[in-house]
This record gives C-alpha cells, sequence and structure tokens, in this order.
C-alpha cells in the first residue's frame, strides 16, 4: 500500500508541473504521446508514435501506415518531427521497471479522457519486461509534445 501511495503521488506531482498541467488545461491543443522506455533507448522510442502500426507480420494492412498529418498533408515522420517543433521531457526514472511502467499506466489513464489527436497513445500499456540485465538499466516515463497551437489529425481512429 505505501509503494501505491508512493506511485499516486508522484503522478500527482507529475500531472501538477509543467509542460503537463498546460498541456491538460481546458481549451490546450497541445498533442503529446507518454511512453516508457530504458533511457539508452529513449532516443529510438521517441519517435514510436509516428511509425507504421498494426497488421500481422508479412500481411499488408491499412493499419500499417503513419498516423499523423501536418495541416498541409505531410506526412510527420521521425526525421521531421523536431523541426515541426517537438519537444520531449522526462518525466520519471528508476532502476526499478515495474515502477517506471506503473507510472506510465497511471498518467495514460488519467488523460484518456482526452480525444485521440491531443493524446497520441491509444490506451496504456503498464506492464515491464524484465530480464537479469534489467538490473543494470535506468526506465523511465517520458513526455514528447507540440504546444505551438499544432493540431495534427489523424488517419486512423
Amino acid at each position: 500500500m505505501r509503494a501505491d501511495r508512493q506511485l499516486s503521488a508522484a503522478v500527482e506531482n507529475i500531472l501538477a508541473a509543467e509542460p503537463l498541467s498546460s498541456m491538460l488545461a481546458k481549451n490546450s491543443s497541445a498533442v503529446f504521446y507518454i511512453f516508457f522506455s530504458r533511457r539508452d533507448r529513449v532516443n529510438q522510442e521517441r519517435t514510436a508514435f509516428l511509425t507504421s502500426r498494426g497488421g500481422a507480420r508479412g500481411v499488408d494492412t491499412k493499419k500499417s501506415r503513419p498516423i499523423l498529418l501536418t495541416s498541409t498533408g505531410e506526412i510527420i515522420s521521425p526525421k521531421s518531427h523536431i523541426d515541426l517543433g517537438w519537444k520531449m521531457e522526462t518525466l520519471y526514472e528508476a532502476r526499478n521497471a515495474v515502477n517506471a511502467a506503473q507510472i506510465e499506466k497511471l498518467l495514460q489513464q488519467r488523460t484518456l479522457h482526452l480525444p485521440l489527436g491531443l493524446r497520441l497513445h491509444r490506451n496504456y500499456c503498464g506492464r515491464a519486461k524484465w530480464s537479469k540485465d534489467s538490473v543494470h538499466m535506468v526506465f523511465g516515463v517520458y513526455l514528447i509534445y507540440n504546444d505551438e497551437g499544432y493540431a495534427p489529425f489523424m488517419l486512423q481512429p
């Protein structure tokens, strides 16, 4: 129970701090993606929401395509997102993958009321993968966002 209270308190502190507090305010047009990653993989993971989605291996489906476009109709790619004003913040880091995954889950749950298009995570994960090597790693919850009034639209619901 004590650990749950500590995680809940950490989530409340994260939600109350910038930049998330402004993004969750009414009439905010900020677009954001909350994700869990190992610190050493964060640069690869930070653009996961821009990569193709879905489909079984070897099966070509319409789900396997990027999901965001600029207002001019260009696909936002992992390479172009920084030029378009996307930023990244570290929300939480720990050596305990389970705690970091739980923080991600709680933060994502608290933002599910926002429509897809403002929040870019479809659902929450909240499950950490563990290996023997994990004890030497740092895990975190990160936020990638664009708060410059950018309003992308979804290609898929």
